[in-house]
């Protein structure tokens, strides 16, 4: 296998002459799309002074790989550091964010049993599904601070969180819970026997 080296343009950075300690892979991407792969490869370098985060592009066609980019950024923390769950450290959104985590899931379930315990003419099962998801997400990063809206989605139980990687950042995932509070209004009407 040949590679080869594009010339590359970048903003001058000081790199240490000092040898790091050692190195840690922090992030792998792969994309291939019309039998042409990219590869995004990022490792973290530990200094005296501080960390260094190197990040590779390849691209592989016919056969070939070249490297398109080598991109250096200097830290002052590791992103293990950086990404850490620390809620004394954070701010009111970040609290609010974190009760709704626990609170919209308790709600769901909440719902849910009581629609199981519920007598119910019929399709009881269609609201226990309805119950069971949140609608509308409402996506916060962690660390960020970061936070957006995605209208056509879902999410069972009403809330989640994932990480990116072993030292990503915690995405955390808070949906609206209509099917359980539609349910709840509606409860005494399914109890009631039906014409009283």
């Amino acid at each position: 296998m040949r590679i080869k080296v594009v010339p590359l343009i970048s903003s001058a950075i000081t790199l240490p002459f000092e040898a790091p300690f050692p190195d840690v892979q922090v992030g792998a991407h792969t994309n291939t799309m019309n039998s042409v792969t990219r590869y995004d490869l990022t490792f973290e370098y530990q200094y005296k002074e501080g960390w260094l985060l190197a990040t590779t592009v390849l691209e592989r066609r016919d056969g070939k790989v070249t490297v398109q980019g080598i991109h250096f950024s200097p830290r002052t923390q590791s992103l293990e550091s950086e990404n850490a769950f620390a809620p004394a450290e954070k701010g009111a959104l970040h609290y609010v964010v974190l009760a709704f985590a626990v609170t919209i899931p308790a709600f769901i379930i909440y719902a849910f049993v009581a629609c199981m315990r519920t007598r119910m003419p019929r399709r009881k099962w269609l609201w226990l599904v309805f119950i069971a998801v949140g609608l509308v997400q409402f996506r916060f990063n962690w660390t960020t601070g970061a936070w957006g809206v995605q209208p056509l989605a879902f999410s069972l139980l009403g809330a989640g969180f994932s990480k990116a990687g072993p030292v990503g950042p915690y995405l955390f995932t808070l949906a609206f819970p209509l099917g359980a509070l539609l349910f709840l209004k509606k409860r005494d009407s399914f109890a009631r026997p039906a014409g009283a």
